[in-house]
């Protein structure tokens, strides 16, 4: 009996402590926990290097794409710079064909000098030509002369009786002549008052027209300075609104912010504190279940003695599995729902930035819509100012100037503003970046004052120069009235000769002019190339400096990127933003280049300009020409004409037809003129308005992009503060996870450490208090799992925490009564073999006691190399966490740099585009400036050659009508001198023979008429003297009445005096010619025949 009852007590003990030899899977058992816990240890270590090797790949395949994106931004960069390099090449092309160009033009200024040169060959031959001409009409005229005295000697017979007629025709036409002379010096005189009157009209018009011009533009100078200076004060009124509802708007966003932060940060304490209740309750509870189970322990120790290492190796194989599962759930479910608050709190302060945000924004837009409403103001002010003279317009740009600086000032002083209040929180290299804005303000207010000064004196050198300008303008205008009253007091007393000078000496000034206009248009050709290709090298320069300002930001970017290693979304976005500033100077480039190309084809539309200009002017030349030829041509076959006519129908028509020239020339030119002037005009607005909305253009064009980059820099810097804020709140939200692992692993190993000691204290004093410890320490390992769970339950909700409560409650219960129901049938069982293998036990506790303290060393050996491993960890992660914030620092320190140096590139890229503003401002002021000047130089101009033109043309009716006169005054010397003229002794021979003729024929007539007296008498007293007849006395008369009458002794024949009219009959006319009233007998000499009197031509 003894023997059956020691065998199971024996076989008991082997089991249970596994000394024995015939049971040597317990040691075994021993170690499988060991492993076990090793095993999870180091599944724990694979999956930290498996993370970290995951998030290694991560990072090297971010870095590779980055180095891919990389090369295809070097590729992008050489395309772009090939298709500059070609557009360079383009335009250098372009700029050999302007030079060839050039040289056209050269070329045709050199054929215009030789069709210059041939036509004044072709006007020298035409003098010559004229002056042959002339020698042939004098040969002609002496030819017709000796025809006319050719005539004259045929009709020698026929002159005594046309000499009457001729003097009677002589006496006429001298009195006629007298009448048409004295008509002819009384229209002369009535044109002369007339165009003095009309001189003189002309000059009071002009003065009157330049008084009411300085009234009105004096009237319309003061309501322009009125308007401009209440715009002025709508203006500073509206900034002063401007700043104090930015001032309104900033307070109120502060305290807002102010708001938020306290709000944020008594919510976060709240939280905390809640927490820490909520930790404090369930130590309370856990603490009351730990008593009330320790009570249940106490009394269930006995009971339980015989079922411990059953119930110990389930237990330590669920408490391993749950810790693993619960510290697994506990830590995520902690961390997600931390992160699930975080990102709600995150999501409420970001929509509450929103809303800010849109209100800013709508802040933002008003100041835009002002801003807007003032650019439509100056727009309407420019407009206004468009009408008046070039002063005021040069006084309206340089106030747009005063205005845009003000705005800048204004700009920049509010940001002066924001970057002091900011200037607190700031660190040193914003500070020294906010020492250089205040240098660069102090440098804009010096620059401002410089510019004030030097506009002020601008204007007043504008005034000067507009005073001096009229007060040229009033002497040029009377010493041109006083020349033309001397040049037209002087025609009237110039001879052919002066005439002659004058022409030469008009010519030789026209010559002049030509060449000084020549010479003036060649040398703003060259200082418009020379200002074409300074203003190309200053956009290339400019060019050149952006690119490398592109390069060097690129640059930065690539450096930063290489120390980049999990903030590979805020590289991306600051890619984003470099390529929207690469958009934006390419899109200052291209509005750079529209202005190119504007101010190309105003270059273009402006030698157009003045080559119509040159080829009118040629026109106008060569119809003056053709028109003095034309009419010289015309008087010369009139008066080659009209001298072959009779002298009243050549005066006549002469002066009618002078008389409607002059009227029609007249008309013409003014209606030419008129028209010229009128299309002038036209052309002149239509540019200088098109220039005025290509002005405005521009500047809405400018205002647009300003806006544009306003915005967007806003927007940039609104997301880098975000991702600023995100890293912060990832870098917050990863040391409070790292905090939170670190104090529950140094709290876990505090409770290692501390059950360590406790077992090994228990175990060394007493086996039943190594199991009571033991025990204990299981119950509490079981106890920290089910707090784990409780924890990971209350981080998950206080709902499912206390569901999962009552139903661990539940399974625990349920597992006691289990074990229970167990433990009472061992007991009863092993009851009987308890109490004989008593005296087994107390001989096999000695055996026990030498093998716990072997186990209790073998314990403390694995302790010590848990002990090692776990510092070797903790240093491990220590180096991580080191590592880690270095790796924060660096992002930190170069989120710092990237935003630092995007603020400084955006101030740059504005600074960029301000200038080139100005400058393109600048040059559109001196195109425009030139522009005006031109067009005034070519006012001038013709105003001058039309004036020219018409002094020319009254010179040339002036020498006309010399001409006319000198024809005048030769015709009737030619008169007179036909009329007294010397005659020849032939001649005097001829008259002398027809005196004597004339003197016999009145001889006999004298006789005859003697006779007829005497016979009449005879016949009347035959009746009376008929007794006389037949007297002693007889006087017998002559019966042949036609016989002479014989000449007593001693008396001589009468002699007739030498005289053309006859001695009796002085009274009495001649007898008509070809009048058959006489007998041949009595009449036998034939009557002269009747001829027109012909004149030497």
């Amino acid at each position: 009996m003894a023997t059956s009852a020691k065998t199971p007590f024996s076989h008991y003990q082997n089991g249970k402590y596994g000394t024995l030899p015939g049971n040597p899977g317990n040691n075994s058992e021993v170690t499988q926990d060991m492993h076990l816990k090793m095993s999870k240890k180091i599944a724990q270590l694979t999956k930290v290097i498996y993370a970290l090797n995951t998030k290694n790949d991560e990072h090297e395949a971010v870095v590779q794409t980055l180095k891919e994106q990389h090369e295809e931004q070097i590729q992008q960069l050489l395309s772009e710079t090939r298709e500059k390099i070609l557009k360079i090449k383009q335009k250098i092309d372009n700029d050999s064909d302007h030079k060839h160009t050039i040289s056209n033009l050269q070329n045709c200024v050199a054929e215009h000098e030789k069709h210059k040169k041939e036509a004044l060959s072709k006007f020298e031959g035409y003098k010559r030509q004229t002056e042959e001409r002339e020698n042939k009409l004098k040969t002609e005229h002496s030819q017709k002369y000796l025809e006319l005295s050719q005539e004259v000697l045929a009709a020698k017979r026929h002159f005594e009786e046309q000499l009457s007629k001729f003097e009677l025709w002589r006496k006429e036409a001298d009195s006629e002549k007298e009448k048409a002379l004295e008509e002819q010096k009384q229209i002369h005189t009535k044109e002369m008052d007339e165009l003095r009157d009309f001189f003189r009209s002309q000059n009071n018009d002009w003065l009157n027209e330049c008084a009411k011009i300085e009234d009105k533009y004096k009237a319309e100078l003061e309501g322009l300075r009125a308007q401009s200076e209440t715009l002025n004060s709508e203006k500073q009124k509206l900034t002063e609104d401007y700043e104090s509802k930015l001032a309104k708007a900033k307070a109120f966003y502060e305290k807002e912010l102010e708001v938020l932060r306290n709000a944020k940060d008594s919510s976060v304490e709240d939280v905390v504190n809640r927490y820490k209740q909520e930790q404090e309750k369930l130590k309370k509870d856990f603490l009351s279940q730990q008593k009330e189970l320790k009570l249940q322990i106490e009394r269930l120790v006995n009971e339980l003695s015989v079922s411990e290492e059953n119930t110990d190796k389930l237990r330590k194989e669920l408490d391993s599995l749950r810790d693993g599962m619960k510290d697994k759930d506990a830590t995520s479910s902690g961390l997600f729902q931390q992160l699930q608050q975080v990102r709600v709190e995150a999501a409420d302060a970001s929509k509450r930035l929103k809303e800010l945000q849109s209100e800013l924004v709508a802040t933002k837009e008003r100041c835009s819509q002002q801003a807007e409403d003032l650019n439509r103001k100056s727009v309407h002010i420019g407009q206004l100012e468009g009408t008046v003279v070039q002063k005021t317009s040069k006084i309206k740009e340089l106030e747009d100037e005063i205005r845009k600086l003000k705005d800048r000032l204004s700009w920049l002083e509010s940001e002066r503003k924001s970057l002091e209040n900011q200037k607190e929180s700031l660190s040193e290299s914003q500070q020294s970046q906010l020492k250089s804005l205040e240098r660069s303000l102090e440098d804009l207010s010096i620059e401002k004052q410089t510019m004030m000064t030097r506009l002020e004196k601008e204007i007043q050198s504008l005034k000067e120069k507009s005073a001096t300008r009229e007060r040229e303008l009033t002497e040029q205008h009377t010493s041109q009235v006083q020349q033309l009253n001397q040049a037209h007091s002087q025609s009237l007393e110039m001879t052919k000769k002066k005439a002659d000078d004058q022409l030469t000496q008009t010519k030789e000034e026209m010559l002049k002019k030509y060449h000084e206009d020549v010479e003036r248009l060649n040398k703003d050709k060259s200082s418009l190339l020379d200002e074409f290709e300074r203003t190309k090298q200053e956009l290339h320069n400019k060019l050149a400096a952006a690119e490398a300002e592109v390069q060097r930001l690129e640059k930065i970017v690539k450096d930063s990127e290489s120390g980049l290693g999990s903030a590979s979304s805020q590289i991306n976005s600051l890619k984003d933003a470099s390529h929207r500033l690469k958009s934006e100077l390419e899109k200052t480039r291209e509005e750079l280049r529209t202005s190119k190309t504007n101010a190309a084809n105003l270059k273009v539309e402006l030698d157009k300009l003045q080559n119509l200009y040159d080829a009118k002017m040629i026109e106008a030349q060569a119809e003056l020409k053709t028109k003095l030829e034309k009419l010289s041509v015309d008087l010369e076959s009139k008066w080659s004409e009209t001298l072959k006519k009779e002298t009243m129908e050549l005066r006549r028509d002469l002066t009618h037809q002078k008389e409607e020239e002059k009227k029609a020339a007249l008309q013409q030119l003014s209606r030419l003129k008129d028209e010229e002037i009128a299309a002038s005009k036209r052309g002149w607005e239509n540019i200088v308005n098109e220039l005025q909305r290509q002005v405005n253009e521009l500047k809405s064009k400018l205002n647009n992009a300003e806006t544009v980059s306003a915005g967007e820099l806003e927007r940039l810097q609104r997301e880098a503060a975000e991702e600023k804020r995100r890293l912060e709140e990832r870098m917050a939200q990863a040391a409070e996870e790292f905090a939170q692992e670190v104090a529950a692993i140094e709290a876990k190993h505090a409770a290692e450490l501390q059950a360590l000691i406790k077992q090994k204290e228990e175990e060394i004093q007493e086996m039943e208090s190594s199991l009571k410890t033991k025990h204990m320490q299981d119950i509490q390992t079981s106890l920290t799992a089910h707090r784990a769970a409780l924890d990971g339950q209350k981080l998950e909700g206080e709902r499912l925490r206390q569901q999962a409560l009552e139903e661990q409650k539940t399974a625990h219960q349920q597992q006691l009564e289990k074990t229970k129901e167990e433990l009472h049938e061992r007991h009863m069982t092993h009851v009987t073999e308890i109490t004989e293998s008593h005296q087994q036990q107390l001989e096999a506790a000695r055996l026990e006691l030498e093998r716990a303290v072997e186990i209790s060393h073998q314990r403390d050996r694995d302790h010590c190399m848990q002990i090692e491993e776990l510092k070797a960890e903790i240093t491990q992660r220590e180096r991580h966490i080191k590592n880690f914030q270095e790796e924060i620092q660096k992002l930190k320190n170069n989120i710092d740099k990237l935003t630092r140096e995007l603020e400084q590139k955006a101030k740059e890229m504005l600074k960029v585009r301000n200038d080139a503003n100005l400058q393109i401002k600048k040059k559109e002021e001196v195109l425009h400036k030139r522009h005006l000047q031109e067009i005034e130089n070519i006012k001038q101009d013709f105003s001058r050659e039309s004036e020219s033109m018409m002094s020319e043309f009254t010179e040339a009716q002036e020498i006309l009508k010399d001409k006319i006169s000198e024809l005048q005054i030769m015709l009737e010397e030619a008169e007179e001198k036909y009329n007294n003229r010397d005659s020849r002794p032939e001649d005097l021979e001829l008259i002398q023979q027809l005196r004597d003729a004339i003197s016999e024929r009145e001889g006999r007539m004298k006789q005859l008429i003697d006779e007829k007296r005497y016979y009449q008498l005879e016949l009347v007293n035959r009746e009376t003297n008929f007794n006389k007849v037949f007297n002693n006395t007889t006087n017998v008369g002559v019966i042949n009445p036609l016989a002479n009458k014989k000449p007593k002794k001693g008396e001589k024949p009468p002699v007739s005096k030498h005289s053309s009219q006859p001695s009796l009959g002085t009274n009495r006319l001649d007898p008509l010619p070809n009048s058959p009233m006489h007998h041949e007998a009595l009449n036998p000499s034939k009557p002269l025949p009747s001829f027109t009197k012909k004149f030497v031509k």
